[in-house]
């Protein structure tokens, strides 16, 4: 374009064929008519039935398409007859534009420097073709206009083509500013697809199909978001704060200000923030101009909308709620005028109250226009040029409103002109409006929702109070205080003051034809100063996106068959009922009411170019592009490599890609994603793709955030999306790879330099939409093992490197993740008696809603109850997260206890705690950089995601140091006593350097006993020797570990007086007897000599606790669940207490606690047996006398959980837990958890199935038959968790009995031959298993692993 080049004419497409009505879809055209161009103007102008442009307001230069000699201003809607099809409008400062189907340029307004038309010189033109010649033949989809400049949209969004009699501050975006006329050339984007643009006085805005946004022209006020302020005459990306990588699906500009929103439907602002217009809050008001895109705070939802307007902007959320903030000295915002001259913060206005629900919203300079589902439109704010269109009638001598501040219906028609009209488009921009309609009969009428103002009646009696609104900072005007106004009424400004107020049924008699005020030019109001040039008048108000408000509405419209018309539904019969009863019921989610719904009008979204879909990439997509190119198709394949490239190289793509189709709110379908790409490697020339793919990736992640302060805007769910979705990918699957295990570190240490919010809000990702098992394990999977590659290169360059850490805080997210995951499914089903129909694509918070709702709506027994009350496990087991490349030892243990020393020693950091570490600058041997905090750097301060085995061995090296310092300390001691000089040599008494224990085999215990007493706490943190009488070995570590053999053969056994021997018969653990006659002292002496076990780094001990006892030395909190391993019995009455509900759901609450009383009988006293007696314990105070009812029953369980594991045995435990302390008492000992404790006491349990062998009897079998020995040669090859399940199976317990396997008898009895089909089964009180005689191996092993993995309880499922 310019005059170096001009488009060669085009065809104009052929007009499309008139559509009916209810097949009109988003981007077809509204058939206004049929015929030539030429327009006709005046309200009785003959055109076809139905269809019209209506136009008013300040019409001074022909914007309202009327000669302005004719009319200076249309107070009321003027119909513009037009004999062309329309499919989009714009209002600009002065003038209209309109695009017909062909997608030829139409308009009307002030032609300065001839942009309008050549033809007519630098007169206004009133109606006409814009006959440019650069314009001639080519189709457009969308235009936007601004004081000096408009933007149009050729049809596909192939380009912007921007013209205008000015381009003094780049507002053209051709690179050269110049106040000289310019004439239409294309806007420099790089070829890339535009979706919608913006206008505002000086500045223009353009949304690509990939969400970014673009902006040029003037910066004075920092509306183009640059953060500086300094003018841009060429398109430049907005990405800036809080737009980084944030996929943008809507934009509108206002006349100093911008507004942007995201896929997630959250809104964004910047620019001037002049009277509060932006909405950001009162942390604000002090800012007259915010330079870059700040996230509007408060609103209660997702927005589906937003407008900006000359000094007030809105955003419209789900429902048709109405948010309004900024200037108010009009009533623009539809507030008292009187009462708030301005907010800060969006503040909603009670429509709902009157179940009006709003559809779109046009803004003007001071004025709005608020268009209802049900095509009706209402106004507010100025009306000193008529710009409300509440006009007046000059027959009668009455005048309309000088402002309204509260929203009033429109009448679009004249009284008795026998039609009425529905708005289908409205545009406004200053002081005039232009809209799209289609006519109906007056006689069908409308429906009217309940409070609303109907036409030829009043006002509500009473005004609608605003609840449940976001808080707001308002300034209060003359009139009063600050608070919403309402649905209030008018005021006018006569000169400096208030001249008029009109109220109630005056103010609705003076609207509907009642007595009038002054003459017009009285009543015209002065101009408001606002900023001097280049920002002095207001915004278009527009910007609205197509999808976010034509998608899945409807409105009470019906269709006239006869004519194709869409008319307005009657009222029902039942109508003026619902006016007089409750608002809201009802109805549907646009506020209308099912049974009324037929046909929705598509609305005309002005600078929106309809056609053009956002660029996101589908798993669907996706997919198919797989598909194609496994075969040798080149084609396929280059548009494959394409569609990956594009997605990977644009952050903001990336995280518009890959969601779930139809979600209103974005869900990334990783579960399908992670599905199609496993097709890469099908792909022909994957090599290839898989080169450009990482390519972009890399470019991708540079532009998601080059540095740490980059990164600090990375805080919303929107901008984070596509990690996971990157990290899937299989170009970062093999961190051997080197160019896969640089992005992958890439990734990391985004998520480092991330703020905490955006760690927490990645982490919200990975649980919402990575919660499947496959999904997670692959996230997993893939940073563990990126994470152990870079130990493994840590350890060939002998040098360890921050890389190490910023993984580890991603696999701490993971592990985070995981938790919560599991975490809010068992808080949900622990309150959910039946599980909802679920759909496709739910993330977990609305699934969890909906099991909220449903668990609400039916109270009763949980679908954890019904089955176990266990807690739900995490998706991915603990051992998954764990370092495998530490329990190799590539680094050393010695290393990382120094480590753990200087930089962790305050304990162990928490997952949450991760998430909120900060980074700060340090200088590092890479560099001056930005690091974690020391506390992170070290893996045992990450002790979840360290093997036991590792753990275990820097245990072993801190109590290794422990002991030589004491040691040293001896000696430098005896040194100074001596005065020996400094290289001389001293003799020290080895009972100095050592713990000895002398002890004789036949008194082991007694001897030990007696020692252990007389130990001081240093003696006993010595290293041990152990010397047994009489014998010559000398301890070297086997004497002390034959010591810890044979001494827990004798303390830790179930008839030493200390332990239960019931419980230990039937749970098979050790449990402290709560009615043992053995003093204190010898429970404490059996918690020293375990603290000596792991203090003196010796083998597991051959003991049997239940978990609960190492949770109780950790002091972790104890449940129900705990009491499975010590008392199963009372576990399964207590579930079943618990799990209990009345046959007859309908029966009442109190007939369900009578009913539960009577079964079970039970008070809050438990009877218990000690030493022959039976004695009873009172749970709570006057427990006799207090029933177990079904509303207590929870208490009372949890109430006799604590006294069995707890306050039964707290004379017997608290001496034990003193001598483990006595001993164990390191910083390293304490950032242990119970689960690793208990590893490190007991060891693993290897269930040694030769012993079980070796003890077993037959029944029907012989010991040496080959079927029997193929049968042990089965079990012999289970594995752990399959040894696990058998020995569940035939035994009822996991556990070995104390003493090992040999001390179970198990017995195997034939259970008939062939032909059977029968599967083992067992006797568990028998250990009893009855084995049918197979006629193959490969059958029994099918039928035993059939019975073995169903086995549940005392039967088979």
């Amino acid at each position: 374009f310019g005059s170096s080049l001009l488009f060669r004419p085009i065809s104009p497409f052929r007009p499309r064929r008139p559509l009916t009505m209810p097949a009109l879809s988003a981007t077809a055209p509204l058939i206004l008519g049929e015929g030539s161009g030429k327009a006709a103007v005046g309200g009785n102008a003959a055109v076809e039935p139905g269809r019209c442009i209506l136009t008013w307001g300040d019409n001074a230069h022909c914007q309202c398409l009327v000669d302005a000699s004719t009319a200076a201003t249309l107070p009321t809607p003027t119909q513009v007859a037009f004999k062309r099809p329309m499919r989009s409008l714009a209002a600009g400062w002065e003038c209209s534009l309109l695009i017909d189907n062909t997608g030829s340029l139409w308009g009307g307004g002030a032609n300065r420097g001839s942009c309008l038309s050549e033809e007519d010189g630098e007169r206004s033109l009133r109606f006409g073709r814009l006959d440019l010649p650069e314009l001639d033949g080519v189709p457009f989809e969308a235009v936007q206009a601004g004081r000096d400049h408009a933007l149009a949209v050729l049809e596909g969004g192939r380009a912007v083509i921007s013209w205008g009699p000015s381009n003094e501050f780049g507002q053209l975006g051709h690179g050269s500013a110049q106040q000289a006329k310019v004439r239409p050339g294309v806007v420099l984007l790089s070829g890339v697809t535009v979706r919608q643009v913006a206008c505002g006085e000086f500045h223009s805005l353009v949304l690509t199909v990939q969400g970014e946004v673009y902006a040029f022209g003037s910066n004075a006020y920092g509306t183009l978001g640059t953060g500086r302020r300094d003018a841009i005459e060429q398109a430049e990306k907005v990405d800036a704060s809080h737009l980084r990588g944030m996929p943008v699906r809507g934009i509108c500009a206002g006349a100093q200000s911008s507004m942007a929103l995201s896929i997630g439907g959250q809104v964004f602002c910047w620019g001037c923030n002049g009277h509060g217009r932006l909405g950001l809050g009162p942390q604000h008001d002090h800012e007259d101009v915010v330079l870059t895109p700040q996230a509007v705070p408060g609103l209660p939802g997702m927005a589906r909308a937003i407008f900006a307007g000359g000094r007030h902007s809105a955003a419209l959320l789900r429902k048709g709620r109405l948010f309004m903030a900024g200037d108010n000295r009009y009533g623009q915002l539809g507030q008292s005028c009187k009462e708030t001259s301005h907010t800060s913060t969006f503040y909603e206005l009670p429509l709902h109250d009157y179940t009006l629900r709003v559809r779109t919203v046009a803004l003007g300079s001071s004025h709005t226009h608020i268009l209802s589902y049900d095509g009706e439109l209402y106004a507010c704010g100025c009306n000193a040029a008529g710009q409300l269109g509440l006009g007046s009638a000059a027959s009668d001598g009455e005048h309309a409103p000088l402002a309204v501040d509260f929203p009033v219906p429109v009448s679009l028609a004249p009284r008795g002109a026998g039609q009425d009209y529905v708005v289908v488009g409205i545009a406004a921009c200053h002081d005039h409006t232009v809209a799209l309609a289609l006519s109906v009969p007056s006689n069908c009428g409308r429906v009217i929702s309940m409070g609303r103002v109907l036409r030829g009646g009043h006002l509500p009696s009473a005004r609608a109070q605003a609840t449940g609104r976001p808080q707001t900072t308002m300034a209060t005007g003359p009139g009063g205080g600050g608070g919403f106004g309402g649905f209030g009424g008018f005021c006018g400004f006569g000169g400096r003051g208030l001249a008029q107020t009109l109220r109630g049924d005056a103010a609705m008699s003076q609207l509907l034809g009642g007595e009038g005020a002054a003459s017009g030019e009285e009543r015209r109001p002065p101009p408001i100063e606002e900023h001097p040039r280049p920002s002095t008048g207001c915004g278009d108000g527009r910007g609205k996106l197509a999808s976010s408000l034509t998608s899945g509405c409807t409105s009470r419209l019906g269709v006239d068959k006869a004519r194709g018309m869409v008319l307005a539904l009657s009222p029902k019969h039942h109508q003026a009922a619902r006016l007089r009863g409750n608002s809201g019921q009802g109805l549907d989610e646009d506020g209308s009411h099912a049974e009324e719904v037929v046909l929705l009008q598509p609305v005309v979204q002005p600078g929106v170019a309809s056609s053009v879909g956002f660029a996101g990439l589908s798993v669907a997509k996706l997919s198919e592009l797989f598909s194609a190119a496994a075969g040798d198709d080149g084609e396929a394949s280059e548009e494959l490599q394409s569609a990956l490239g594009a997605a990977f190289a644009t952050p903001c793509l990336l995280n518009a890609s890959f969601c779930f189709p139809g979600l209103y709110r974005p869900r990334l379908d990783a579960g399908g994603l992670l599905n199609a790409f496993k097709g890469f490697g099908l792909a022909a020339k994957s090599h290839k793709i898989e080169l450009h793919v990482i390519n972009a990736a890399f470019e991708g992640l540079s532009a998601w955030a080059g540095d740490h302060d980059e990164a600090s805007s990375l805080v919303h769910r929107d901008q984070l999306r596509g990690l996971p979705a990157l990290m899937l990918s299989p170009v970062l699957s093999n961190p051997q790879d080197p160019q896969h295990y640089e992005l992958m570190s890439r990734v990391m240490r985004l998520v480092a330099w991330m703020p905490p919010e955006g760690r927490r809000e990645l982490q919200e990702i990975v649980v919402e939409d990575c919660s499947e098992e496959e999904v997670l394990r692959s996230l997993v999977r893939r940073v563990r093992d990126h994470c152990d590659e870079t130990v493994h290169r840590a350890h060939q360059m002998q040098r360890l490197s921050p890389e190490i850490w910023e993984g580890l805080m991603l696999l701490q997210l993971l592990w985070g993740a995981n938790g919560a995951i599991a975490q809010r499914l068992d808080d949900s089903l622990r309150t959910q008696p039946e599980l909802p129909e679920l759909q496709l694509g739910m993330s977990m918070t609305q699934t969890l809603t909906q099991i909220s709702a449903a668990s609400r709506a039916s109270p009763g027994s949980t679908m954890l109850g019904r089955f176990a009350l266990t807690a739900l496990r995490p998706p991915v087991p603990a051992a998954e997260f764990h370092l495998q490349s530490l329990a190799e030892e590539l680094v050393p243990p010695e290393l990382e206890f120094r480590l753990f020393v200087e930089n962790a020693c305050a304990g162990p950091i928490t997952p949450s705690e991760v998430l909120e570490l900060p980074l700060y600058a340090a200088r590092t041997d890479y560099g001056f950089e930005y690091v974690l905090p020391s506390k992170m750097r070290s893996f045992m301060a990450n002790r979840n995601l360290v093997p036991v085995s590792y753990t275990r061995k820097v245990l072993q090296v801190e109590n290794h140091h422990a002991q030589l310092n004491l040691q040293h300390q001896v000696a430098r001691r005896v040194a100074a006593d001596l005065e020996v000089l400094p290289g001389h040599e001293i003799h020290i008494d080895p009972a100095l350097l050592f713990f000895i224990l002398k002890v004789r085999r036949e008194r082991i215990l007694e001897d030990t006993a007696a020692a252990l007493q007389r130990a001081t706490p240093e003696d006993l943190r010595r290293q041990l020797k152990v010397i047994f009488e009489g014998e010559q070995g000398v301890d070297e570590g086997g004497l002390a570990r034959e010591f810890f053999r044979l001494l827990s053969a004798r303390v830790f056994t179930a008839d030493c007086g200390l332990f239960d021997p019931a419980v230990a018969q039937s749970a098979r653990v050790l449990w402290f007897d709560k009615a043992s006659a053995c003093e204190s002292t010898d429970f404490w002496l059996a918690g020293v000599i375990l603290g000596l076990v792991v203090y003196n780094n010796m083998p597991g001990l051959n003991v049997r606790f239940p978990s609960v006892v190492f949770k109780k030395i950790k002091g972790e909190p104890l449940g129900l669940e705990d009491l499975r391993q010590v008392y199963p019995e009372i576990f399964v009455s207590l579930r079943a207490l618990l799990q209990w509900k009345p046959e007859e759901e309908s029966m009442s609450p109190e007939e369900a606690n009578t009913l539960f009383e009577n079964t079970f009988c039970l008070d809050f006293v438990v009877s218990y047996d000690s030493n022959g007696q039976n004695l009873s314990k009172e749970l709570c105070a006057d427990g006799k006398d207090r029933a177990v009812t079904l509303d207590n029953r929870g208490e009372f369980v949890k109430l006799y959980c604590e006294w069995l594991l707890a306050s039964s045995i707290e004379r017997q435990f608290e001496p034990f837990r003193k001598g483990v302390r006595r001993v164990c008492d390191s910083s390293l000992f304490n950032a242990l958890d119970s689960v690793e404790l208990e590893l490190i006491v007991c060891g693993e349990q290897d269930l040694d199935f030769a012993q079980m062998r070796n003890h077993a009897v037959y029944d029907g079998y012989t010991e040496d038959s080959p079927y029997v020995i193929a049968f042990w040669g089965l079990l012999l090859s289970f594995d752990a968790e399959q040894k696990k399940r058998f020995l569940s199976f035939v035994t009822g317990s996991d556990l070995a009995p104390v003493g090992g396997l040999q001390e179970l008898q198990l017995v195997i009895q034939k259970n008939g031959g062939e032909p059977t089909d029968r599967l083992p089964t067992a006797h568990t009180c028998f250990n009893l298993l009855l084995l049918p005689e197979y006629e193959t191996e490969a059958k029994m092993e099918k039928l035993l692993n059939t019975a073995v993995h169903n086995a549940e309880g005392f039967g088979l499922e």
